[in-house]
């Protein structure tokens, strides 16, 4: 199991559906616990939200899935089976910056995600002030 894996996790309040590795390598080879991002289990039949990224085939899954980039879940690497694939680099891009724009000043703890990607200053999204948001001025699905 590595970091950006793609596997089934059967979720105790969703069931089965697909799970994204997002934890840092460290954690994923001595834990018995791991951070995943939850997907569709549906074939996606909108374009991605605010707060999602649709991953496809070239990821390793049977058809077009939202992963929810708003959400972490902690799971026991035990509840992981069947593993789907790997989310591709440029689609790595895409999940780390959603995840960043979600959580805002807190993406800072996200930085080891970035490892994955090499050292190169092309390879990395570009990082933007985050400043404070009133209630008002927040994403519209965080408004609910």
């Amino acid at each position: 199991m590595k970091q950006w894996d793609i596997w089934t996790c059967d979720f105790a309040d969703a069931g089965p559906h697909p799970a994204v590795v997002i934890s840092h390598p460290d954690r994923v080879a001595r834990a018995p616990l791991v951070n995943v991002l939850i997907g569709s289990s549906q074939r996606a039949s909108r374009p991605a939200r605010e707060n999602e990224v649709l991953l496809n085939g070239a990821d390793g899954l049977d058809w077009e899935t939202l992963v929810k980039c708003d959400l972490m879940y902690l799971v026991e690497k035990e509840r992981l089976y069947r593993r789907r694939g790997s989310v591709s680099v440029a689609r790595r891009r895409a999940v780390v910056q959603r995840i960043n724009a979600c959580f805002g000043g807190a993406s800072q703890f996200f930085a080891g995600l970035k490892a994955e990607w090499g050292k190169s200053r092309d390879q990395r999204p570009l990082r933007q002030k985050v400043s404070r948001q009133s209630r008002d001025s927040s994403p519209r699905w965080l408004r609910n």
